[in-house]
């Protein structure tokens, strides 16, 4: 199809659960921008998941957004990338 992923540089602000939605809301370095992206799994399950990644118990979390895929693989020092199929989202956790 041709398609390339675009690439974007973010810092996460937080994983929450906003009425009936779960989301990671991330904050786009480049533009200063909200980006939120939906997923079906509860905030507290993702925020364990992610923390057996760190201490090696997963090799990588696999989200589901409807019918998509997302991936969150840990590169290490505390940088994320989350792929959606359709772009990618470097982040590293707000402190």
């Amino acid at each position: 199809m041709g398609y390339r992923p675009k690439y974007y540089n973010c810092i996460l602000d937080k994983i929450i659960t906003e009425g009936s939605k779960n989301l990671f809301r991330l904050i786009w370095k480049e533009t200063n921008t909200k980006i939120e992206k939906y997923v079906d799994q509860p905030s507290e399950l993702i925020l364990e998941r992610m923390k057996e990644i760190v201490s090696g118990k997963r090799d990588k979390l696999y989200l589901t957004h409807g019918m998509r895929d997302i991936d969150v693989s840990y590169l290490g020092d505390n940088k994320w990338q989350l792929f959606d199929e359709y772009d990618i989202f470097e982040f590293e956790m707000a402190v």
